[in-house]
Parts: structure tokens; C-alpha cells; sequence
């Protein structure tokens, strides 16, 4: 199921009281830090195509990924800080 991130931000401050035309900026400044195409290739014939994913839902998509890998982070150093090590001493016998 997708989550409307971009949705929730546009309806509180500061950007509830933004109008389209900032909106839109900010929107189009963030999908093209993250490399969004307004066409694509189509893979079947080669073709150049209007890009099916919207440039909302292409936002959505990776604020969702930061979000997941920002708490999977989190998730895997707390894991590392419970881990303790025991050192392990050899005696080598001749």
C-alpha cells in the first residue's frame, strides 16, 4: 500500500499556505535530485515514452525509501550495540 507522503505534506504548514506554483518547484527540484526522467525508454521496442510514474508518485516512492533505510539504520546499529564479544585466547601446544 503507498502512503500519500507528498499528500500529507502539501496539507500542513509550512507548505498548506504555499501556492501551486512553489509547490510545484519544490516538488520538481526534489525528483530531479533524485534523477526522475520525463521519458523512458520502452524496454519492448526502444521507443522513447512518457514515463509512467508520476513525478508525486516518484517523490512517494523515495521519501519511502529514505524513510525505510533511515529506520533500518537505526534498526542495525542498535542490533551492533547488543552484540558483545568475548575475547578468545589459544594455547598452542609444540
Amino acid at each position: 500500500m503507498a502512503v500519500d507522503i507528498i499528500g500529507f505534506i502539501n496539507s500542513v504548514e509550512p507548505a498548506l499556505s504555499w501556492d501551486n506554483a512553489k509547490k510545484s518547484v519544490m516538488l520538481n527540484d526534489y525528483v530531479t535530485y533524485y534523477n526522475y526522467k520525463e521519458t523512458i525508454i520502452n524496454q519492448e521496442t526502444g521507443e522513447e515514452i512518457p514515463n509512467p510514474e508520476s513525478k508525486k508518485n516518484f517523490a512517494n516512492r523515495m521519501l519511502q525509501r529514505e524513510i525505510t533505510n533511515k529506520v533500518k539504520s537505526v534498526r542495525k546499529r542498535a542490533a551492533e550495540e547488543t552484540v558483545t564479544y568475548e575475547e578468545l585466547t589459544f594455547e598452542i601446544e609444540d
